[in-house]
């Protein structure tokens, strides 16, 4: 834990939703049957919200830190490394739609889906006990959408 804080009851349960969304690993070992979500759905679905984190980090990032913690970045590397994750999130959405099909993908969207569970909100709970808000659920519970699309195409 972060400096020896333990989380609070508002933290636990948005940890809550994570802990669901790293269940989406599962997809790494399922072969998909695609009865009720396609894989090219579910990979349209990563795409989607991953989109919207890619659009936060890199041109709302300082709205981002507002309306999910108390208090911003120490300095401005903190947004300095948004922009630069974002970029970076959108050209690896740009590299996949365009040149690598779902099929191939989808596995590895998955198994990093629910490694972003835990090193994306997860890790902003602990390292930032405190300083929180509850608008901080929304991450937790949008990778854990990620995950259930992924995992209803195994189905």
């Amino acid at each position: 834990m972060a400096a020896g804080k333990s989380l609070d009851a508002k933290a636990n349960t948005r940890m809550m939703f994570s802990y669901a969304g790293m269940l989406g690993a599962i997809c790494y070992f399922v072969e998909p049957k695609e009865t009720y979500v396609s894989v090219q759905n579910a990979t349209y679905v990563v795409f989607g919200v991953y989109g919207i984190f890619f659009v936060l980090f890199t041109f709302l990032n300082e709205m981002f830190f507002s309306d999910n913690f108390k208090k911003g970045p120490k300095d401005n590397f903190g947004y300095l490394f948004m922009k630069m994750f974002g970029f970076q999130g959108f050209f690896l959405l740009f590299f996949l739609y365009n040149f690598v099909p779902a099929s191939a993908s989808f596995k590895y969207l998955a198994i990093f889906n629910a490694i972003m569970c835990y090193v994306g909100p997860q890790r902003g709970e602990l390292l930032n006990v405190g300083n929180v808000k509850d608008a901080h659920i929304v991450p937790h519970v949008c990778l854990m959408l990620v995950s259930a699309t992924s995992i209803a195409a195994l189905l």
